[in-house]
């Protein structure tokens, strides 16, 4: 059976829209709603440090465990499962929780809009490196919203489907740029029939 890999957040939930709902609720901070920059800190106006301090609260909070799907992934994934074997690669802890209780809770998130798609979730601290976990799967398809781990979807052999996010628009890129899981999807069904 084939093999999608996939990152999360902002791929298959909705991350940074309720990460700046929260922010705004619990920290008073408004974020701007343009995705122009990856770097988070830049985007708000704050130091990286800060910003991830605020990240690892927002992912240890009873908000980031209900995240929506997003990109139609709760329409295509589940079509995708029939005939692959779906694995979810995510850098989304919290330094504020272990791994093993963030994977348990953002599995039951998973579970409660794409049920029966994912076979396995791989949970790694906040900014860990994709690239060991690509690298122990045989060559399949990486879907990403990082430019960076993107490549290293296509280091590691994968065929790697970049979403077409602002922060992306300005890179320039071999990587398949997709806006939606529809994309995906089509493209998937005509490279095998």
């Amino acid at each position: 059976m084939a093999l999608i890999l996939t990152d999360i957040d902002d791929t298959v939930l909705t991350w940074y829209r309720e990460f700046a709902k929260w922010l705004f609720t619990a920290k008073g901070i408004k974020a701007p709603t343009s995705e122009e920059t990856w770097a988070l800190g830049e985007r708000l106006g704050i130091s990286e440090d800060h910003a991830d301090q605020l990240v690892n609260e927002f992912n240890a909070s009873g908000e980031f465990f209900d995240l929506k799907p997003c990109r139609k992934s709760e329409v295509y994934l589940p079509m995708l499962a029939v005939d692959h074997k779906v694995i979810g690669i995510t850098s989304g802890s919290s330094n504020l929780m272990d791994i093993e209780t963030t994977k348990a809770l953002r599995a039951a998130n998973i579970e409660r809009y794409l049920p029966n798609v994912f076979s396995d979730l791989i949970v790694l601290p906040l900014h860990g490196d994709k690239k060991p976990y690509l690298e122990q799967y045989y060559p399949s398809y990486w879907v990403e919203d990082s430019l960076s781990n993107a490549v290293k979807g296509l280091e590691a052999g994968h065929v790697v489907y970049l979403m077409d996010v602002p922060h992306n628009k300005t890179q320039n890129s071999d990587l398949r740029k997709v806006r939606d899981w529809s994309d995906i999807y089509d493209d998937i069904q005509n490279y095998q029939n």
